[in-house]
């Protein structure tokens, strides 16, 4: 897929879950940075797409980073404020989706050393 494609998608992506925010938590900085981080999050995932269709994986440690997901972002999610906080939630989710999109790209881009 090409680079403004990738980008485009990226950008529609972060918009609509933004969007989804807003509707609950109207707050700037909560609204810039869930964008931001899904932005970056869907490009390299839309870069490098066996990071969600690859087969050829054990489905134990996707269900493992689901698990810890879900409990991190819940503990975000009410450790915010007093009441439960969806936007922070998103955040949560989106900042896990991007640190397994940006390992990947990591993994994939840098040269392990050949042993002699």
């Amino acid at each position: 897929m090409n680079r403004f494609v990738r980008y485009i998608t990226a950008i529609l992506i972060a918009g609509a879950i933004t969007w989804v925010v807003s509707l609950t938590d109207p707050t700037l900085e909560v609204l810039i940075t869930n964008f931001g981080v899904y932005a970056v999050g869907a490009e390299i995932t839309v870069r490098y797409r066996e990071i969600l269709w690859s087969h050829d994986t054990s489905p134990i440690p996707s269900g493992v980073f689901g698990g810890v997901v879900t409990a991190g972002i819940t503990t975000l999610a009410r450790a915010y404020g007093p009441e439960y906080n969806f936007g922070i939630a998103i955040l949560g989710l989106g900042l896990a989706w991007f640190g397994l999109a940006t390992g990947y790209w990591l993994a994939v881009t840098v040269e392990t050393p050949t042993e002699q």
